[in-house]
Parts: structure tokens; sequence; C-alpha cells
């Protein structure tokens, strides 16, 4: 299946998110609120049936396959972000063929600090991990426990 590459319109960025659990949609939509054109992959149908109403472009692949990341095309968008939580072996094997294909920028999701330094080691650009850094910004605005480092 190869689709069109997502026209840009001049100044818009094109982003694809791998994995539309509740972060990867969130992310997925709020690009597009802003104005990015937005390539939605997950290896689920329901995610991606929810969205396609919502994104630019949706599809359902295995993106642990690079030939499959082939036919979309995936090299041509400015940012790819991979949004896997769960199945840190899919997230590491997406991010290695997302390389391999020469994709850019790598954005990954990860969900603790091993895994992020693996992921930066095989070709990441950037490592988010949305609960710690999540942790941390709450901590900073809660008075009472920015004064207590034994809460936390």
């Amino acid at each position: 299946m190869r689709l069109p590459k997502v026209s840009s319109g001049g100044n818009r960025d094109e982003f694809a998110v791998i994995g539309l659990g509740r972060f990867g949609s969130s992310l997925a939509r709020t690009l597009v609120s802003r104005g990015a054109s937005v390539l939605g992959i997950d290896r689920s149908p329901e995610p991606v049936q929810e969205l396609a109403d919502e994104l630019t472009q949706t599809v359902v692949l295995d993106a642990t396959n690079e030939a499959a990341l082939r036919e979309v095309d995936i090299a041509v968008f400015s940012t790819v972000i991979v949004a896997i939580g769960s199945n840190f072996e899919a997230n590491l094997l997406t991010t290695v063929a997302l390389r391999e294909l020469g994709v850019n920028n790598i954005i990954c999701k990860a969900l603790n600090l091993r895994q992020r330094d693996i992921l930066l080691k095989v070709g990441a650009n950037r490592v988010v991990l949305p609960e710690y850094e999540a942790a941390t910004v709450w901590r900073l605005n809660s008075p009472s426990l920015a004064c207590s480092d034994r809460l936390i």
C-alpha cells in the first residue's frame, strides 16, 4: 500500500505518529490542531479508525516491519514520533527501522531512563518520558511537595 506524500501547503510541518494509544493519539490531535499534517500509524485497527476523521491520514501497519514503513514513504516526514509505550521491543525495532530508512528526526517515548539511554544509542534524536516529566512538573507546582523531598 503506497500512500501519497502528505502535502505540506508551504509551511506546515509533516509528522508521523507511530502508536496511537493515549499519548500518541493526544499528541497527534495536538499537532493537527496546530496546523500540522499528521500520519497516524498503529498495528491495531481500532485507534486508526477512531482517528481517521481527525488526522490527515491514518494507516494500520506493523511499524517494526521496515518494508511496511518504506511502503508508506515514512522518510518524507520531517519528524517521526514513536509513541509505543507498552512494548519496548517494538519501540526499539521501530526506531532502528526508521534510522535505517533515513528518517532525519526521530522522537521516541520511553517509560524509564534505561529505555531512554538505549533508544538514544540506536538512533533516536530525542526521547521523552511523559510520566517522569509530568511528575516533575506536578512536584514543582505543588508547594507542599516542593518542600519535602521525603514524599517523592
